[in-house]
This record gives structure tokens, C-alpha cells and sequence, in this order.
């Protein structure tokens, strides 16, 4: 996310995205909830197949009302000259794996499952 967002202006409804992997290229995607200026309450959101190409890579897109975990929280790290959207993922029990995560450009995503 560029400086060029205000976070204060991430409201409740906005989807987010964060693409991972090593050999892979998967994407999350979470609805925010609430924004209290410094974190965003969020919950995960399922996702559908656009297209696939049959041999394990495709576009996906969110389906912001199937909702699949319980809220969470993402932090709001405002640097001099870049804002990030830093949280822990909901399902891992020790906390320990992080999703930087961007507001989602209303277009499908590309990802592959070729390992």
C-alpha cells in the first residue's frame, strides 16, 4: 500500500488481498470490519475460481459475504514514505506467520498450485 492511501480511509467492507508462496502463488483475501486508525478488524473471506487452466494455475476472486474465520486484527504501520497493512493469519495457533496485505483492486488474481 503507497503513502498515497490514507489508512483512515479504509472502511469497513473493503477487501484485502495477500499473495504467498515459494513455488506457489496463493492468495488470501479478508473483509475489514472496523478500522480504529491503528489496526483494522478483519474476518477471512472464501474465494472463487475464475478460470483455471487445467494444470493448476488460474484467477481468483473474493466472495466478501462467506465469511471463514473468526475477526482478527491487521496493524497499520504509517512510515514517513510507505504505509503497510502487517497481521497475523487467524489459523495459525502460534501467530507466528504474517500476511502483508494490500486493498484489493476489484480485478481477478492470478495463482498457481504447481509445486
Amino acid at each position: 500500500m503507497s503513502n498515497e492511501t490514507n489508512p483512515s480511509e479504509i472502511m469497513p467492507g473493503v477487501i484485502l488481498v495477500a499473495s504467498w508462496g515459494y513455488n506457489m502463488t496463493i492468495n488470501d483475501y479478508c473483509k475489514v470490519l472496523e478500522n480504529t486508525g491503528k489496526t483494522l478488524k478483519c474476518v477471512m473471506i472464501s474465494c472463487r475460481i475464475e478460470d483455471d487452466n487445467g494444470s493448476g494455475g488460474g484467477r481468483s476472486m473474493p466472495i466478501p459475504e462467506l465469511e471463514i474465520s473468526e475477526p482478527f486484527r491487521i496493524r497499520i504501520n504509517k512510515r514517513e514514505n510507505y504505509t503497510s497493512l502487517v497481521g497475523s493469519y487467524p489459523y495459525t495457533k502460534d501467530g507466528k506467520r504474517k500476511g502483508h496485505w494490500h486493498i484489493w483492486d476489484g480485478k481477478p488474481n492470478y495463482y498457481n498450485t504447481w509445486d
